[in-house]
Parts: structure tokens; sequence; C-alpha cells
């Protein structure tokens, strides 16, 4: 089941793998945007449909843009996907699913279909792969215990040669955490592996991967949140956790001391956290990584993690389900924001103008957008809770062109 099949291209192929400067570009001057706060509900670019669809006759004459297309379009599973990741060098693209199952596709073939499946035993929350390592998490039930209600296990697959570990606390507690694990991290240091996983009781935990027993040893208890956890970004040596109790957590991860909690009382989410990304404004080593959250309350707040302070915060009236940091063919950064009835909206990181608004149509997403993956190159990857697999290929996106 190795990634590195022979039908496709890889480093010479269409799209180059996930970057954290988001597909190279031009650079910028840190973060700027109009006015901390502003509501900007106007659109640069009003999407043609028919362009999307791939019918536009109008070509140069359309008075729609045509800015952004649709480049694949597929019925990728019959139950919600819930995360997308991909290989580094770029040559596969993997779907996980609530329908128990993950797909690997060729993301260089002309017309897409699913080149392998791997079942599992509950639907699947979230995966990352390193080298040739997948890690993912699922939604299983333990007849060994006796509530039947479903628990979440991460476990590792290796590529190469299909051998399973599953993280677990013990024999005893056969799981990674008694709730869902709807996210985690993984890390290489020093050629080691590690895990940091974070359960919808919430608890985070920290893992090493022992590749001599095969097994996970637990290394910490992070404790703090007192609802689920939905999302873990790490940036340099801290953790980033966003929960459902509506705080936002700053953690050293070499210490396991929570250094920092921002709530509403500091501009923050007035309901949960249900996604954050990272955000790089420039590729220098000395640049100011930020992170922007997303709410149920409809918010976005980008905050700068030097300071912990609030940088910007705008509504976009429904509920917040994924966030993603990419690039446009001529480097423009942008942030992808999206919204719980299918629809997305498409933002400018330099004055945090919307750009596009891409509603709802059967020819994309008519249900949440749960998960978003950078394929580099300008294109980007959705899936959603109708089951559809979308990618999406962004030519240049300026202001000045309103």
């Amino acid at each position: 089941m190795s990634f590195r099949g022979s039908s496709g291209r890889s480093r010479g192929g269409r799209f180059r793998g996930r970057s954290d400067g988001g597909g190279g570009g031009r650079s910028h001057q840190g973060f700027r945007p109009q006015a901390q706060g502003s509501r900007h509900t106007d659109t640069v670019f009003q999407v043609c449909k028919f362009f999307l669809e791939g019918t536009c006759r109008n070509e140069q004459s359309c008075r729609f843009s045509h800015a952004i297309s649709v480049y694949q379009n597929v019925q990728a599973h019959q139950q919600p996907i819930k995360s997308i990741a991909m290989v580094e060098d770029g040559s596969r693209l993997l779907t996980g699913s609530a329908d128990k199952t993950i797909k690997i596709w060729n993301p260089n073939a002309d017309k897409w279909s699913p080149e392998n499946s791997i079942d599992l035993t509950g639907g699947v929350q979230h995966i990352e792969v390193k080298d040739d390592v997948l890690v993912l998490s699922t939604d299983v039930v333990i007849d060994t215990i006796s509530s039947g209600d479903p628990v979440g296990l991460v476990q590792l697959i290796n590529t190469k040669n299909n051998i399973r570990v599953e993280c677990k606390r013990s024999e005893l507690f056969p799981y990674t955490h008694p709730a869902s694990v709807r996210t985690f991290c993984v890390a290489v240091n020093e050629g080691e592996l590690y895990l940091i996983t974070a359960g919808g009781e919430g608890i985070i935990r920290t893992w090493k991967f022992n590749s001599v027993a095969g097994t996970f040893e637990a290394l910490a208890v992070l404790e703090g949140h007192i609802r689920g956890v939905t999302s873990l970004v790490l940036i340099g040596g801290n953790l980033w956790s966003g929960s459902i109790d509506r705080s936002l957590r700053c953690w050293d991860v070499a210490t396991g001391v929570c250094v920092g909690v921002l709530t509403s009382s500091n501009g923050g989410h007035a309901e949960p956290i249900t996604c954050l990304e990272k955000i790089l404004m420039d590729d220098t080593p000395t640049a100011v990584t930020y992170l922007a959250s997303g709410g149920s309350d409809g918010e976005v707040v980008i905050w700068n993690t030097a300071t912990g302070t609030k940088e910007w915060n705008g509504s976009h009236g429904e509920v917040i389900t994924s966030l993603l940091f990419t690039q446009d063919k001529a480097g423009n950064r942008l942030l992808v924001v999206g919204l719980a009835p299918g629809s997305m909206i498409i933002r400018s990181l330099s004055t945090m103008n919307i750009l596009i608004r891409i509603e709802a149509v059967s020819v994309c997403h008519v249900e949440a957008v749960w998960a978003m993956m950078n394929l580099g190159n300008g294109y980007f990857a959705t899936g959603g809770n109708d089951g559809r697999l979308v990618v999406w290929n962004v030519e240049t996106l300026e202001e000045t062109k309103a």
C-alpha cells in the first residue's frame, strides 16, 4: 500500500504538497489589515457559476470572474469527509471519512478515481502523513466497554509493510481517549516520532513511538480545557488548542505548562472554537506566525502568536467549519473560510477584504465544508459533509481588479 506508486508523477507533477509558506510566492511585510474588527462585505470578484461548471461560453467577455475554477469534483465517499492529507512529495492525496474508509488518490491523474482504499473499524476523524507513516484517528466501539459508546483511537500504519500500531493508554483502557479524537499533531524530532492527541473529554496527551518495541509510550497529560478539544496547531515549541469550552490555550510542549488562555474577555470567541489554522505572512526566518481561529459564533479571529494579542476579527454569519491558509498562482496570500451550509469565503490576508464568495451549489458543496488542504501551485482541496472531494484552481486574486 505504498504511497509511491508508479502510475503518477511526483516531484514533476502539478501538485507539490503542503508547506508552511503556502506554496511559496511573494514576500509580505507582516500582517496589516485595514482595520481591526472591520466587517468587509463587498466581494471583489463575483464568481461565474458556469465557469465553475466548465460550461461558460463567454470566455474573456464574461462579466463574472474566472479567477477560480473547479479542477476536480468527485463523489469520493458516501458519508462526510472529515480530513484530507497529502504525501509530502505531492504524489498522493488521502481522504478520511465517517464511512470508515480512507481513500488514496493520484492527484496528477486526468480523471480522479481512488487507487486504493483502507477499511477501518470506525469512522475517521483526522489523518496525517509523515514519510511512509499514516496516522489516523477513528471513533470505535470496544466490546469490553459496557456503555457501548464510541471512544477515540489513534493508530499508526506503516504503508511499506501495512503494520498497524494502536496508540492506547493500556490493555485495561484500550483506547487513546475515552471520547472522540477530532485532532492530533505528528512531529518528528531527531528521528523519533511524537504524537499529541486531544479528546472530546478535554484532555490533551503526548506520546512517543518506540520503534523497537513497536508501541506508543505515554509522556504527559495536559489538563485545562473543560470541554472537548476541536483543533491543535504546533508553532515552534508551543502548542495551541481550541475547544468547545470557547477558550484558546497555549502550552509549552517541553514542560506541559499552559502559558496562556484566550477567551471572549481577550477579544476571543463567544461560542465553541471549531478550527485553527497557522498563517505566515512572509517567508523570512524571523517572521511572526499568526493563528486564525474559527467558531460557532461565525467569527474568525487572527492572533499574533508572539504576543497573544488579537490582530483582527470578522463575522461570517454562519458556523465556521474549516479554515485554510493558501496562495493563488501569483503568490497572494489568502484565507479560505469554510461554512456550515457548504459555502466558502476567500479573504485577502493583506487587507482581510473578502475577495470571493462561493455559495453552496450543486457543482460544489451543498453541506458543511469539514476539511481543507493546500496542494500548492494555486490549488487547494475541500471535503464536505456531502462526501464530495473538490479541488480548486485559483489564478490571480488582486483587489485592483475590482
